[in-house]
């Protein structure tokens, strides 16, 4: 090991060899006929076990140091073949858990981890998911008060809160652009008791727009409703005297379109948007609907940050095809409800301690507060399908650490370069970052990835079957 991480200067002196070394693996540079760092006498060398030395005998010295290697490199092997992943001790998991607000950590993307974006982490012990929302926003407000373009208009705190359920209702997705005025209703109910059967047995979600509209309009956001894929655009426009125009009026009954009325807000001049289909699809389609409108009427607010928080994730969702429930988003997060909501609820009913930060529609920051207890951690990924030996195994890091009294802590991570793509006025992340790969995930400037040796192989210890 001092082998390997001193440099050594060798220079001739009578027939034999003196060498002093240095700390750092940079060029030596000989002054007075001395090593630097060489004084009068003899010289430490640790890999001689504190010895002192000055001059030696050039075969003892080389001898004694390629015994010395290969005594270094048989513990190395050894310890490699003893080494077990879950003896390590985690890293900034640890760390967040102390008492007090701390920078921990800035993620710079490297070579062999290209998929992790620059990111500010921010970390503390005995920190709610409300101390958390107050220190993002004091970093996010100045950061973007001191940096965004001339004139803009930075969101001030305290941002709004939306949970995950309000934000897939109203914005139909849970990155919101609050730039954007319009909000989507929920009109499912109304209209489960008329007769326009394309409604019936779906959600239904409605757009209200106070403006009117040309012919023209109608058939351009009909081609990009059907470019989503989907099957039409249903819409109503309200007369002076609050009479209704448009193709699905004829299906609502006359008795109940008042009740229509003051659902949705309607007033003279107005134009509502309706769309149907499962929950899902419903929440996307409304959400791209919301999103054109906004551009295509020109209401979208131009050279502004506006920022919100989006929480109450659920903690768990069922797999489409396997009907397995698993982790919807962080598995180590708190379940609201801690463990009797685990044990007596639905598991797609708990909801999690788990926040983002969203500018723009652009989710800046994840977080949540952590799962710190391990009865409640253990069942958690019972739900999940992961027993405690599985658990163990896996994350044996946290699993070992949590052991000892972990107090409740929670953080969040926002991502540098979304920052910077905003500020810029960017529409992807690859403008912004210095070697950005393909859409592919190719790196076009290293050639990246390429093909691998079996030697590379052998050494990562991967074997590769047929």
């Amino acid at each position: 090991e001092h082998l390997l991480r001193r440099q050594f200067l060798v220079r001739p002196h009578d027939g034999e060899i003196r060498r002093c070394y240095k700390h750092e693996p940079q060029q030596v540079e000989q002054r007075d006929g001395r090593c630097p760092g060489e004084q009068e006498g003899a010289v430490d060398f640790p890999a001689f076990h504190g010895q002192q030395i000055k001059r030696v005998n050039a075969l003892a010295f080389l001898l004694k140091a390629a015994d010395l290697a290969e005594q270094r490199q048989q513990e190395q092997e050894k310890a490699d073949r003893e080494y077990q992943p879950k003896e390590t001790l985690p890293n900034h998991n640890i760390i967040r858990t102390e008492g007090f607000w701390r920078v921990e950590k800035i993620h710079i993307p490297y070579i062999g981890r290209p998929c992790r974006p620059e990111q500010f982490q921010r970390a503390a012990g005995y920190a709610t998911q409300e101390d958390v929302f107050r220190a993002g926003e004091e970093i996010l407000s100045a950061v973007f008060e001191k940096f965004a373009p001339e004139g803009a208009t930075v969101s001030k705190a305290p941002y709004p809160v939306y949970s995950y359920r309000q934000a897939m209702l109203e914005f139909g997705t849970d990155k919101p652009d609050l730039r954007n005025p319009l909000r989507i209703l929920d009109v499912t109910d109304f209209f489960q008791e008329c007769t326009f059967k394309p409604f019936l047995g779906r959600t239904v979600r409605a757009i209200r727009v106070q403006t009117g509209m040309s012919k023209g309009f109608h058939e351009k956001l009909l081609q990009f409703a059907v470019s989503l894929g989907m099957a039409g655009l249903g819409y109503l426009e309200v007369a002076e005297d609050l009479s209704y125009k448009g193709p699905i009026d004829k299906f609502i009954p006359a008795d109940r379109k008042e009740q229509l009325r003051q659902l949705a807000g309607l007033g003279a001049g107005d134009t509502v948007f309706f769309i149907a289909d499962r929950e899902e699809r419903a929440n996307y389609y409304a959400g791209k609907i919301r999103l054109e409108l906004g551009e295509k009427l020109g209401l979208t607010e131009e050279n502004a940050f506006r920022f919100c928080y989006v929480n109450d994730f659920p903690m768990y969702e069922m797999d489409p095809e396997t009907k397995e429930i698993g982790f919807t988003h962080n598995p180590f997060s708190m379940p609201q409800g801690g463990l009797e909501a685990l044990e007596t609820k639905d598991p797609l009913e708990v909801l999690a301690y788990q926040y983002d930060i969203v500018c723009n529609g652009v989710e800046l920051s994840s977080g949540a507060v952590r799962n710190h207890d391990m009865n409640i951690m253990v069942k958690a990924f019972e739900i999940a399908g992961y027993d405690e030996k599985t658990l163990k195994r896996k994350f044996g890091a946290l699993y070992r650490a949590f052991q000892f009294g972990a107090p409740p802590h929670a953080g969040m991570a926002p991502g540098i370069d979304r920052m910077l793509m905003l500020l810029r006025g960017e529409e992807n992340l690859r403008e912004v970052i210095a070697f950005p790969m393909s859409g592919s995930a190719q790196d076009l400037m290293s050639g990246a990835p390429g093909e691998v040796t079996e030697q590379q192989l052998r050494e990562a210890h991967i074997k590769v079957r047929a």
